[in-house]
């Protein structure tokens, strides 16, 4: 019998990472699921009519044996990403130790959230769809991982300063850009998030993909680098760039969170 995590309420504690000034702008789902009102956008990487199929399968079977019916041969490709233990794989390189506090940008369907979590990571997995966020609950609850999850941009989410010891974007800051305003490019948009997610972090080194490195620099993926950040580790999909060059990704390839 599968054990059923779901909240139904939620008190103070469980906004540990709410900025205290801006309570009054995010709610919590009766699962426990805190969302920023002001966020915007949505990502899904499987039909919209699949996802009540899928949320309803994961409330009674197991999730491995459920994403194996649905798309082992229908989407070999997500099967293959949402089940390979070796994506979390490049954590092992980086400073995770029990106690730490780590936001996962982009969370997905729970590929680094879960492993941190199991790992004694406290834990807060960011995604723009509140399906999705559903569906990482019944995962995570199965595998016993404890996190939270908030839905949201990284560009508005009112994340309590000096609150995490890292925050990755894996498979994520790409995104950032595609919904920007007018006038905005997409480097913009991504230093930005990157920016947000530095001062969401605790005083100290930056590091990325497992080297450290001083607080002048920031790890960020696929040649966008950080603005200046006073805040911890921010580690990314590709090199650590000194923020004082310029970045080198190309803004018509970049896509949005």
């Amino acid at each position: 019998m599968l054990v059923d995590r779901m909240e139904t309420s939620a008190d103070s504690s469980e906004l540990w990472f709410v900025d205290p000034s801006h309570l009054d702008s995010v709610t919590t789902t009766k699962e426990g699921i805190v969302v920023d009102s002001q966020s915007a956008g949505t990502y899904s990487d499987i039909p919209a009519e699949q996802t009540k199929t899928l949320l309803s399968r994961l409330a009674s079977q197991p999730w491995r044996q459920v994403l194996k019916d649905l798309y082992e041969q229908q989407n070999s490709w997500l099967y293959r990403i949402v089940t390979d233990p070796s994506r979390a794989m490049p954590m092992e390189l980086l400073d995770f130790h029990v106690g730490s506090c780590c936001l996962d940008v982009g969370s997905g369907w729970g590929q680094l959230s879960i492993p941190m979590s199991l790992g004694g990571c406290r834990v807060v997995a960011l995604d723009l769809t509140l399906e999705r966020l559903r569906v990482l609950r019944y995962i995570s609850g199965q595998e016993g991982a404890d996190i939270a999850l908030a839905k949201g941009n990284v560009l508005t989410f009112p994340f309590r300063p000096d609150t995490f010891d890292i925050a990755l974007f894996n498979g994520a800051l790409e995104w950032v850009g595609t919904g920007r305003g007018v006038g905005q490019t997409i480097r913009q948009c991504q230093l930005a998030a990157l920016g947000r997610a530095a001062r969401a972090g605790q005083r100290g080194r930056v590091s990325g993909d497992g080297a450290a490195h001083d607080r002048r620099r920031a790890a960020v993926g696929r040649g966008v680098e950080s603005s200046p950040a006073p805040a911890g580790r921010v580690a990314g999909d590709g090199a650590v760039l000194d923020e004082r060059r310029a970045g080198r990704g190309d803004e018509d390839s970049a896509a949005s969170l």
